[in-house]
């Protein structure tokens, strides 16, 4: 071993002897000479040069001084440039020194351009061939400001460009030497940019004129000025403008009955542009009935919601604007009435209890008499009514009926007198009778049922995302991303109003506040479909190859719920299985339609639409808020566990038991039409 930082020895010698078992050592030992190179490469600084700086050209750089150091010894030393100047110098070492230095000049290139870079660095060779370099130092060129337009290209100046748009122009210029890039139209400045990009491009979006120039061009120019505040010469291009097209607003037919407290969608989506350009949406709401405090829960989407809370008329109006001009306004027009019932059944009630008129009927008897001078009446009356009651019976919803009778009995009396004149004798006795029948009422009356939801009308998706937890490229024919997202919020964020995002079959979690979190800030209207086989083959995410309606899990951990939508939103759901966290819905709406929603340990509040082809099923543990309520014709099905109606009271249309479901409270249960216990 050699003491650190000393040169090591120039060899070593290696003796070997063999001891065999007795403790003889073999004669002669074998002896090796090996020579000894060092292992380190030299330390190598430029010493006189201090970071990065600015050169022009023609400018010489002197003393560059370049120092090394090795415990081998240091025989050589090196002064290289690579960019703008491409050189190598060296100086010999002689003797080789543990420590050595040396100086060179460098002269920057008269022509090197604007901006161009030099590097400069050291080096050192060692007696055993090994070479150190130093950390690089640049040199930037500042010869007179440049500046290259991209945007739009001078020699490829783009066409279509419409008069009143904004369009982004880019400029490129030497990032080290740029103040900022100066952007013009028309000769007047638009603007400015002093922080290039990661591509080292500057930008800015200018607003072209409304009017084009004379020959129906406008000019666009950049400028650049250096760190020294010296400007560039213009570098410009006349582009040809095409007047703009106002755009049309298009709010689609309201078809299908409104009804008070059912929400409502507005379709704005089919407004267009004639020249492609983005719209934003001005959506009011400007006559609604009297008492009515609705509201759209937004101005601004392409497709908003109303719940119309009041019978009566109501009028929404929208145009659109492409960035240049607004459309002319339209409107749509229509009237919110109650739910209008949808069978009146007539019901048959035969009561158990005898009825017991309290009439007092009037009875007229027909006397036959033989006229006596002494009259000594000995009347045998024969004198049970038979009585036929006729029963109007107005019932309420109590099932106790209001009777109003009419009683007309007959009677036949039969008198023997003797007498011995023959008088005419009119008699109208008054009795009282009690019938002993039990009469048969027939009611007829109408039954009012609770409202019958009616469904929310769901226009056709826009846009198809698909998500895959693999993030895998997926069948283009389906979906409109052509690799997949890989979290449920991703494409959730990156959709509209509309849309539709389909979810591979897997386990789906989140660091967030929900794994799926819809927002009607964002968008009123959304599906969210499970289940599908990822890939990019012909059947992948098609329903062909969708798996079991419970295929894809939303997994809240405990920790959050499996669906949360947040303000007045419409979220469309099928196929979906939630677990260790339920649905946060408090203000909008979850429509289940075209599959199930499984509910798992959980809590879950607010308002859904259970669609025929949609059902709800709960399959372990799970809690429902105060005011929760499931409608519609769907079914809702506890079939594992207890669902437990923490307080206040839960609604669901139709519900079914079976199994080990269990429903608890302290809570109240309504029933809207149907309840199936199977057990449970």
């Amino acid at each position: 071993p050699v003491a650190k930082g000393q040169p090591p020895d120039d060899s070593v010698t290696i003796t070997a002897t063999a001891i065999d078992s007795f403790g003889a050592a073999s004669d002669p030992a074998a002896t090796r000479v090996v020579d000894v190179r060092d292992g380190v490469a030299p330390a190598v600084a430029i010493t006189s040069l201090s970071g990065d700086f600015i050169v022009a050209p023609g400018e010489v750089i002197s003393p560059i001084h370049v120092a090394a150091s090795d415990a081998g010894k240091v025989k050589l030393l090196r002064l290289a440039t690579q960019g703008a100047l491409v050189s190598v110098q060296e100086t010999a070492v002689a003797p080789a020194a543990v420590n050595a230095g040396a100086d060179f000049a460098i002269t920057v290139p008269v022509g090197a351009a604007n901006g161009s870079t030099i590097d400069l660095f050291g080096r050192a060779v060692d007696v055993a061939d090994r070479v150190g370099e130093s950390a690089r130092i640049r040199l930037t060129v500042a010869g007179d400001p440049s500046v290259t337009l991209l945007a739009p290209n001078p020699a490829n100046p783009p066409a279509g460009l419409v008069a009143g748009a904004t369009y982004k122009m880019i400029a490129t210029a030497p990032v080290a030497l740029t103040q900022r890039i100066e952007f013009f139209v028309d000769g007047q400045l638009a603007g400015s940019d002093a922080s290039a990009n990661g591509a080292g491009n500057y930008e800015l979006n200018v607003i072209l004129p409304v009017e084009p120039g004379p020959d129906g061009t406008v000019d666009l120019a950049v400028q650049s000025v250096d760190i020294f505040g010296e400007r560039s010469a213009f570098v410009s291009v006349a582009v040809a403008l095409a007047e703009n097209q106002k755009p049309v607003a298009q709010i689609a037919a309201v078809t299908s009955p409104v009804i008070v407290g059912a929400p409502l969608l507005l379709n704005g989506g089919a407004s267009s542009d004639g020249d492609g350009h983005a719209l934003t949406y001005h959506w009011s709401l400007v006559e609604r009935p009297a008492g009515s405090a609705t509201a759209l829960n937004s101005t601004t989407l392409a497709v908003p919601l109303l719940v119309p809370d009041t019978v009566g008329q109501y009028r929404v109006e929208l145009y659109v604007h492409d960035g240049i001009e607004s459309s002319d306004t339209v409107e749509v027009v229509f009237t919110a009435a109650v739910a209008t019932p949808t069978h009146t059944p007539t019901v048959t009630r035969t009561p158990t209890e005898t009825g017991t008129p309290t009439e007092t009927p009037t009875i007229t008897p027909t006397f036959t008499v033989t006229n006596t001078p002494t009259i000594t009446p000995t009347p045998t009356e024969t004198g049970t009514p038979t009585e036929t009651p006729t029963i109007t019976s107005t019932p309420t919803e109590t099932g106790t009926p209001t009777q109003t009778r009419t009683v007309t009995p007959t009677r036949t009396p039969t008198e023997t007198r003797t007498a011995t004149n023959s008088p005419t004798i009119s008699s109208t006795p008054t009795q009282t009778r009690t019938p002993t029948s039990t009469p048969t009422v027939t009611a007829t009356h109408t039954s009012t049922p609770p409202p019958t939801a009616t469904p929310t009308e769901i226009p056709a998706p826009g846009h198809v995302y698909c998500v895959a937890a693999s993030g895998s490229a997926t069948n283009t024919a389906q979906c409109s991303n052509a690799t997949a997202f890989t979290t449920i919020q991703e494409a959730i964020d990156f959709a509209v109003s509309g849309d539709e995002i389909r979810v591979a079959a897997g386990t789906f979690t989140s660091a967030g506040s929900a794994v799926a979190s819809v927002d009607a800030l964002d968008v009123s209207l959304l599906r969210l479909r499970g289940g599908y086989t990822a890939g990019s083959g012909a059947t992948a995410w098609t329903a062909a190859t969708r798996g079991a309606a419970t295929a894809t899990t939303l997994n809240g951990q405990s920790a959050r719920p499996g669906i949360a939508v947040v303000g007045n939103a419409l979220l469309v759901v099928d196929n979906l299985a939630l677990s260790n966290g339920g649905v946060s819905n408090p203000s909008g709406t979850i429509n289940v339609r075209g599959g199930r929603l499984q509910l798992g340990t959980g809590t879950s509040n607010g308002s859904f639409e259970v669609s025929p082809d949609g059902d709800v099923r709960f399959a372990a543990a799970h809690t429902l808020s105060d005011g929760t309520a499931f409608v519609g014709d769907g079914l809702v099905a506890a079939v594992n566990g207890a669902v437990t109606i923490s307080t206040g009271a839960v609604h669901i249309d139709v519900l079914e038991l079976s199994g080990g479901g269990v429903i608890n409270g302290p809570g109240v249960l309504t029933i809207g039409t149907v309840m199936d216990w199977q057990g449970g």
